[in-house]
């Protein structure tokens, strides 16, 4: 028997303005994924967060409860992969996930290390979006699917230092930079 309730795939863009996506009224960039989602899904138009501060939001999110208070249950597979930056070394690490491998701390665009519930650190070639994707799209296709899921894909992008993708890299050479604020 196939169980019958909702997949669950949250994608998070670290430091990604609403100003920055154009469903949300952005001239500056042209977000055409982000906008379809925003169309045949769920818009956030009046949200706000009890802790805007990266790590407890991140929490808060995850379990829908306080940071004083914030736990895990369900029946879900999991997993997660990319930005935790909650700590690291045993007392932070992701607990009751299926699978999970998260950059230390902020992070590195190219190249980056990652670590596992094992407590090594493993390196992956390439750029940090690309291969956060990868790792949550290699769990996708492997995933029992006879039951639903829970996956947390968390770029560090489009976080400072922003170093973007080499084939990004002059995607705005040709347009002036103006700020942009929906309505």
């Amino acid at each position: 028997m196939t169980d019958s309730r909702p997949n669950l795939l949250f994608v998070m863009a670290d430091d990604h303005a609403v100003h920055a996506i154009s469903a949300y009224g952005s001239t500056i960039n042209h977000t055409p994924a982000i906008d379809r989602i925003a169309h045949e899904g769920m818009r956030f138009d009046a949200c706000f967060c009890t802790n805007s501060l990266c790590s407890p939001s991140r929490a808060s999110i995850l379990t829908g409860t306080y940071n004083h208070v914030n736990g895990v249950t369900g029946g879900y597979q999991t997993f997660l992969s990319g930005k935790w930056h909650l700590g690291h070394g045993g007392t932070h690490d992701p607990v009751a996930f299926d699978r999970w491998s998260v950059l230390p701390g902020q992070g590195r665009y190219w190249n980056p290390e990652f670590l596992d519930p094992q407590g090594r650190t493993v390196v992956r070639p390439g750029y940090v979006t690309d291969v956060i994707t990868d790792l949550a799209l290699e769990w996708l296709a492997g995933r029992d699917r006879s039951r639903p899921f829970c996956a947390l894909v968390q770029h560090k992008a489009p976080h400072e230092a922003w170093e973007p993708a080499e084939r990004h890299a002059r995607l705005y050479a040709h347009r002036r930079c103006r700020a942009s604020h929906p309505p």
